[in-house]
């Protein structure tokens, strides 16, 4: 098992109601399987934003680790001490 901290911002902060969540997780893990975690231990809103089509994580969002982004999130990339922030896009006008 891996303990990680969480970061999060936008709309996952609003769902969570803090900024920041301790979670321990399988492994390694990947950043897809992380995410797909997350959405599936959370509920329904959170696998509207965080899931697309046939659960895949969305493209759009990013994973950083330990500050830095992970650009094969199918790779085992998540370990136990870990920073990890999700980063959703963002829209304005």
């Amino acid at each position: 098992m891996a303990a990680l901290r969480v970061s999060l911002s936008g709309k996952l902060r609003r769902l969570a109601g803090v900024g920041e969540l301790a979670l321990e997780v399988p492994a390694p893990i990947s950043a897809e399987e992380f995410l797909q975690l997350l959405a599936r231990d959370r509920g329904h809103a959170w696998r509207q934003v965080l899931l697309g089509e046939g659960e895949a994580p969305r493209e759009s969002i990013v994973v950083l680790r330990n500050g830095r982004p992970i650009t094969d999130r199918a790779a085992p990339a998540l370990e136990d001490g870990d920073q990890v922030a999700v980063l959703l896009p963002v829209a304005g006008g």
